[in-house]
């Protein structure tokens, strides 16, 4: 009696499916097959597979009865850097963690496949890595297919990467916390600094950060407040455009820009190292960043108002002023470039515990090295 053959056309559809459709597609073709009474041809099974395997948009690994890889589909290519032209693959598996060095996550993974040899349905969250070595944390289901003798005669494992959820939502809880930052602190220099930092590690870019009142304008860059003219024509530029909802286009950095400004006009620019696709999560976490960067600069324009004190631009424009000279006299003492100087004034103020306008001041006062006062 010839094998059963179940016609690929039927499995495979124009548009990618999900984790749960290959699940229910392949049942039903498994079914099928069962119905036929027919002996089930391997290889028929494993090029049945790879069709359904293709139009999955999870990670897709077949392997045959002898624990090997023979393919996989190009999702898990892409997750893993691997390619299918490659296999088999014999375990241990290359994306495997090392048993020498992880010997917990190996003896998982291991025992997963010896598991589901035998036809268990078994799902787990593993660890496994990429070609390049970054590690990846996945969810790893599926089962060996039997035949009606109870032969296991191969074996299908759906790969779902769950590294950029846990990622994303780990993104969410430190932008939560960088805005409770902006709204609790108690003057603009401090604001500054925390949305420097959060939009900095959030970002993984270089901040600048514009704050107008009026015809004054101030911005903030490395823990310094400069002046429009003292930062690159580019980054400027940057500052005046506006935002995108683009998240395909490689791009230089992402601005900042509250859909709802005050009397304090608060906006960013973060510069990436290399240009790079924007996800949609970061697209959200900036749109709110910004409207919560505004609202922190009007709420202290607000409350100096009221009380009757300075403005803090001014303050700023002040300090500004001081840092500027410091740096001069730096500039002039050591020939070196002011970019240079203002890096020795940041280092030094980092290192002991002081703001850049109060180690200027010293400078001034003293005439002594920033790593001296």
């Amino acid at each position: 009696m010839e094998a059963a053959h179940v016609d690929d056309d039927q499995l495979q559809g124009s548009q990618p499916v999900s984790a749960e459709q290959l699940d229910a597609g392949f049942s039903t073709a498994w079914a099928a097959l069962g119905r036929m009474h027919a002996p089930v041809d391997v290889s028929e099974v494993l090029g049945l597979l790879r069709v359904i395997a293709d139009s999955v948009t999870d990670g897709v690994l077949i392997l045959d009865p002898a624990d090997r890889v023979v393919g996989f589909n190009q999702a898990f290519a892409d997750l893993t850097g691997y390619s299918p032209d490659e296999t088999p693959f014999e375990p241990p598996f290359p994306w495997w963690p090392s048993e020498v060095d992880n010997p917990a996550a190996y003896q998982l993974v291991a025992s997963t496949l010896r598991e589901t040899g035998s036809g268990a349905q078994l799902q787990r969250d593993l660890i496994i890595f990429r070609r390049d070595g970054r590690p990846l944390v996945v969810q790893s289901r599926g089962a060996g297919l039997t035949s009606r003798d109870g032969t296991v005669v191969a074996r299908l494992r759906i790969v779902r990467d769950l590294t950029r959820d846990r990622a994303a939502l780990e993104h969410r809880r430190e932008a939560a916390q960088a805005a409770v930052n902006l709204a609790t602190a108690d003057d603009l220099e401090s604001l500054l600094e925390a949305a420097e930092c959060s939009f900095r590690r959030l970002f993984d870019g270089e901040p600048t950060i514009s704050v107008r009142s009026g015809t004054e304008k101030i911005l903030f860059t490395k823990g310094l407040f400069r002046r429009p003219r003292e930062v690159a024509a580019d980054i400027r530029a940057a500052l005046k455009g506006t935002t995108s909802p683009d998240t395909i286009t490689h791009r230089p950095g992402v601005l900042l820009l509250p859909g709802l400004p005050g009397e304090w006009q608060a906006k960013a620019w973060v510069q990436f190292p290399r240009p790079r696709r924007i996800g949609p999560d970061e697209l959200v976490v900036a749109d709110l960043l910004a409207q919560a960067l505004s609202n922190a600069v009007q709420r202290l324009a607000d409350a100096e108002r009221a009380a009757g004190r300075e403005a803090q631009l001014e303050e700023a424009v002040a300090s500004h002023r001081v840092v500027g000279q410091a740096v001069g006299i730096l500039v002039e003492r050591h020939r070196i470039l002011p970019e240079d100087a203002f890096d020795r004034l940041r280092a030094a103020s980092q290192d002991r515990n002081l703001r850049v306008r109060e180690l200027a001041e010293r400078i001034l006062q003293t005439g002594e090295e920033p790593d001296v006062v």
